[in-house]
């Protein structure tokens, strides 16, 4: 599946102040603020890019918020599934990171949508493919593993 082909209408979680339930970050360091879609595969996230953004740098989200925004989108997959099934979202860590390519930098002001495709679990460890856009433009991609701490 792919962002491109998807018709996004409303989001199932709207809002950082909401979002958080899923997720162990908080504020300066929520990088995703909705939850668009959450499936067996894919989850799409967005976040507007404020200049107040702590991982923003002369005017464009950097290379750390694009890779903490991927890592925080396959963290809201996993927190929405463990909330969904009463439990506590579990604490996750990047462990690594492979074939990462930005294309461009989102700009302040731009909506991204992260869609991360789910890839694989090995026991504690949440593969994703990330794909970063603004509109249809894909931005930026990598494969992030996420270990969680279960």
């Amino acid at each position: 599946m792919s962002i491109e082909n998807l018709e996004l209408t409303a989001p199932l979680v709207e809002g950082k102040e909401r979002i958080v339930k899923y997720l162990p970050q908080r504020n300066p360091f929520v990088m995703v603020e909705s939850l668009w879609l959450n499936n067996e595969t894919t989850t799409v996230t967005s976040l507007k890019i404020e200049d107040s953004n702590c991982l923003t740098e002369n005017g464009l989200f950097t290379e750390s918020g694009l890779l903490e925004n991927m890592a925080q989108t396959a963290a809201t997959r996993v927190g929405y599934g463990f909330i969904e099934a009463g439990l506590d979202v579990p604490v996750g860590f990047i462990t690594a990171i492979k074939d990462f390519k930005v294309l461009a930098y989102p700009k302040v002001g731009d909506q991204i949508y992260t869609e991360a495709e789910h890839v694989n679990d090995v026991m504690n460890f949440s593969i994703v493919k990330g794909r970063i856009y603004v509109g249809k433009q894909l931005m930026a991609e990598a494969e992030v593993r996420v270990f969680i701490n279960k």
